[in-house]
């Protein structure tokens, strides 16, 4: 009766190892297959980062060629529309802010000066020789980070590197040797100083406020002003 016993109570003991290690495997196998997919997505978002700058560049390109209001009007409102995606597409992969910070300033302002355009052109005026070298520069910038992206990707498929991070790298140093895409975005902005009427202008940063005069306001008397 003893060994009865001891012999049901090691079948139970070793079932319940069998059991215990098939969710451990099982679980691990998920894991697994979850951060391949988390891979999956964000290579899938770099090959949309890519082909959006493509887009840009193409679309920006040709208009030294477009003569007509409309046709301009359509390479734009194309350029502005894939600028959108481009900022969505870099503030989604797993890279450094601080190393992309200045890539996607870039991208929204490509996306603003695009929609000021529009707003000009569909109001009947056209583009000013300024404005026409404006779009020249930011269609070299796009043409450089598009080869700067895939010099990268180069770089990661030779040294098989993965985009999944180990941890989080949102607040982390620019690092070439583990993050080559981040190098990208760290090289550098070439292009012409953006002073507009938007969130992004560089006049944000080196404009004075035309509102503010040069008259010291004491805080009695912004007092009584708000008041």
């Amino acid at each position: 009766m003893k060994k009865r016993t001891h012999s049901i109570l090691y079948s139970l003991l070793g079932l319940g190892v069998m059991v215990t290690l098939f969710f451990a495997l099982y679980h691990a196998s998920e894991a697994v297959r979850a951060k391949d997919a988390l891979e999956i997505n964000y290579t899938q978002r770099l090959m949309e980062s890519r082909e959006n700058l493509s887009a840009i560049s193409l679309g920006l390109g040709k208009l030294p060629a477009a003569g007509e209001n409309h046709t301009i009007i359509q390479l734009l409102s194309g350029a502005g529309v894939r600028a959108e995606g481009l900022v969505g597409d870099l503030s989604s992969l797993p890279l450094s802010h601080a190393a992309m910070e200045d890539a996607i300033i870039f991208c929204n302002q490509l996306s603003e000066y695009t929609g000021l355009l529009l707003d000009k052109l569909a109001s009947g005026r056209s583009l000013t020789e300024k404005e026409r070298e404006t779009l020249a520069g930011l269609c070299s910038q796009c043409r450089l980070l598009e080869g700067q992206f895939a010099l990268a990707w180069d770089t990661m498929l030779q040294d098989s590197l993965r985009l999944s991070p180990e941890d989080n790298v949102f607040y982390q140093e620019p690092s070439a040797a583990s993050r080559p895409l981040e190098i990208a975005g760290a090289a550098g902005m070439a292009y012409p100083s953006m002073v507009y009427d938007g969130a992004f202008s560089h006049a944000r940063s080196t404009g004075v406020p035309k509102a503010l005069g040069s008259k010291a306001v004491t805080a009695e008397e912004a007092i009584r002003i708000a008041t």
